[in-house]
């Protein structure tokens, strides 16, 4: 599993501990150590095209366009 970590220029500040993790059906769930705690349902999930997408169970919703991509 991975874990996905704040950047140092993320708007909230470097985290030092890891607020997603990667899981094997390639959905990103919160960690427990996110700030709002941890969620038990993916809140964005990694589709064919490698673009990172809004999961259903997201907390503002489902978007349907990428809000992230791989570089």
């Amino acid at each position: 599993m991975k874990q996905i970590y704040r950047a140092v220029t993320h708007p909230s500040g470097w985290g030092g501990l890891a607020d997603y993790e990667i899981r094997q059906d390639g959905k990103i769930y919160r960690a427990v150590t996110h700030p709002n705690g941890w969620g038990g349902l993916p809140d964005y999930e990694i589709r064919a095209d490698g673009k990172i997408y809004r999961a259903v169970t997201h907390p503002e919703g489902w978007g349907g366009l990428a809000d992230y991509e791989f570089r």
